[in-house]
């Protein structure tokens, strides 16, 4: 972090109660760094929300632990707020940490089946605008927002633990009249699932599935949900049989808890 080009900022690491030692050995190594630990693992949505509780700064800035950043990585992400006071939240572009030349995200998008998808992924990056670039979903690989609409927004949903908060929280800015966007001339590297691929199949199954569609009946309109929202859940119970049928009832049976979850807590989704 040394190397960066911009000077005002302060590192804040949330610990999730974690037994490595890795907490320690960065309070004792990296002194400027505020660690705040957690008793118990808070998982990606609270774990950040600890973390920005303390954070002083008038922008906030998420980073993923399995990033490698270009030193202009983040005087890039600060210059476009300054110079576009519409945006409210913003990525940097996102390229892969193994193969460095391919797309990792450039932002995410809703489909008419309810369902998230990242153009470009592992393409090449074929882009030459420098232009902030309008999306829908941030990446919380690398997010920033203002502190201020972070506080409004409520923050991350802490009910979604992990998966799809990010593009949730860039959704509901999208409301109060933000841009989300894409910063081209911020530039970092993301080996990707580095925590989530030590997490059981199953975890990473349910929470996915009802992350997304608890999002939805959050966000989308009347018209829209009830356009979306039949052909989601059908597309839910397909993905339950595929499980089942491919010697995977544990999946298929994360699944229909996911929507199990969305029925019971309906009415707090709603409220939302």
């Amino acid at each position: 972090l040394s190397v960066l080009d911009y000077a005002n900022y302060e590192i804040i690491m949330a610990d999730n109660a974690s037994t490595d030692g890795s907490a320690t050995f960065v309070e004792r190594t990296y002194p400027n760094v505020k660690v705040i630990r957690s008793s118990v693992n808070l998982a990606y949505a609270a774990g950040n929300n600890l973390g920005a509780s303390r954070a002083r700064g008038e922008i906030l800035l998420f980073l993923n632990h399995d990033t490698i950043v270009n030193e202009d990585f983040l005087s890039e992400l600060v210059k476009s707020f300054q110079e576009h006071p519409d945006i409210g939240i913003a990525q940097s572009k996102i390229m892969m940490a193994s193969k460095p030349e391919l797309v990792d995200s450039i932002g995410a998008y809703l489909t008419k089946t309810g369902i998230w998808i990242h153009p470009n992924h592992g393409q090449p990056d074929n882009s030459s605008s420098l232009e902030p670039i309008d999306i829908l979903g941030v990446c919380g690989a690398c997010l920033m927002i203002w502190h201020d609409l972070f506080l409004r927004l409520g923050g991350f949903d802490d009910d979604f633990v992990i998966y799809f908060e990010d593009a949730d929280l860039s959704w509901r800015a999208r409301f109060l009249g933000q841009r989300a966007v894409v910063v081209p001339g911020s530039v970092i590297f993301h080996w990707g699932a580095v925590t989530t691929s030590t997490l059981p199949s199953v975890f990473t199954v349910y929470h996915s599935f009802k992350n997304r569609l608890c999002s939805l009946i959050k966000l989308l309109g009347p018209s829209d949900l009830l356009l979306i929202l039949p052909l989601h859940i059908l597309l839910c119970v397909a993905g339950a049989l595929i499980y089942l049928f491919g010697f995977k009832p544990s999946s298929s049976l994360a699944i229909v808890r996911a929507l199990a979850w969305n029925a019971t807590n309906l009415g707090s989704t709603l409220r939302k």
